[in-house]
């Protein structure tokens, strides 16, 4: 785990309720932390990602998720009070049709990810770099499997992030890569 981010154990327990519809955030933001909730909403033909987590260069965190028809998935970021609001931190996912390992884990359910990660990759990946929003929890969307008809500028992803009016970006979108206020972001429910 790297210091400064408690990215890991709130990971983790969240994990286990990846296909809950609302995650548990009530009681958690009352302390002085902040949090992101990162949705991945299924887009087919997608029916696998492969999530990573960043600070700068160093890998936090990576999992697989099974995803499939409706059912959103979704992990919690938590950010330490010694840690500045905008201190960036990435999140990668890639979109596959199919990981090894994935049949027997539910849709919206974690499963063991391979030691390298074969598989029918469908898409684009995805990459968004975002801060904190300082003393609010927010919620961050990634529309896994989601296409643009052109291709995204260089500092935009396809399908994920906000869009420059600041709505949520769709499945057909370019959207900033980068977010510099996390403030901008919707509020976690």
């Amino acid at each position: 785990m790297t210091p400064g981010r408690r990215l890991a154990p709130r990971i983790s327990a969240a994990l286990l309720a990846l296909a809950a519809p609302a995650l548990a955030l009530t009681g958690a933001c009352a302390d002085e932390n902040n949090y992101l909730l990162v949705e991945l909403a299924p887009h087919a033909p997608a029916t696998a990602a492969h999530v990573r987590i960043l600070k700068g260069t160093t890998l936090v965190n990576a999992f697989c998720v099974s995803l499939s028809g409706n059912t959103t998935a979704s992990f919690v970021l938590e950010r330490d009070t010694d840690e500045p609001a905008d201190a960036p931190v990435t999140i990668e996912v890639r979109d596959y049709s199919m990981i090894l390992g994935q049949d027997g884990a539910a849709p919206g359910k974690t499963f063991s990810c391979p030691s390298s990660v074969p598989g029918d990759f469908t898409g684009v990946e995805q990459v968004i770099e975002t801060g904190f929003c300082d003393g609010a929890s927010r919620a961050l969307r990634f529309v896994v499997g989601a296409s643009c008809a052109t291709s995204c500028d260089a500092g935009e992803t396809c399908g994920a992030g906000i869009s420059t009016g600041g709505t949520a970006c769709s499945a057909g979108s370019c959207c900033r890569r980068s977010i510099e206020d996390a403030c901008t972001l919707e509020n976690a429910p």
